[in-house]
Parts: structure tokens; C-alpha cells; sequence
């Protein structure tokens, strides 16, 4: 079996963000972006949003 291992302060702060329930379209992206530092990324590999921390980003309104 393999060790357990304890999460990181950026993994809790991702689930806690996963915990909570946003109001409309975006909220949850604003919230990635502005709490966590991170931004969707332009790959198209992906079929929902990919986050890189690369920045800065302008803000959403």
C-alpha cells in the first residue's frame, strides 16, 4: 500500500473553492482567478476550463 500523504495549502485552497456554491455564470471562474492566482489557459486539449498561474490577468467584470 502506499503512504498517505497530507494535501497542500494549494490543494485545501482548491477543495474549500470546490466546496462552495456560486451565484451564476462566471462566479466560479472570477473566484478561480482572483482567490487562487489562476487564470484558464489557451490549450484546447482540454473540454472544460484548464488554470495555469501565469499572469498577470486583467480583471473580470
Amino acid at each position: 500500500m502506499s503512504e498517505r500523504q497530507e494535501l497542500g495549502q494549494r490543494e485545501r485552497d482548491v477543495l474549500a473553492l470546490e466546496r462552495r456554491g456560486f451565484p451564476g455564470p462566471g462566479a466560479k471562474e472570477r473566484a478561480i482567478r482572483e482567490e487562487l492566482g489562476l487564470a484558464p489557459s489557451a490549450t484546447t486539449s482540454c473540454s472544460t476550463p484548464c488554470w495555469t498561474t501565469r499572469g498577470p490577468w486583467p480583471p473580470i467584470r
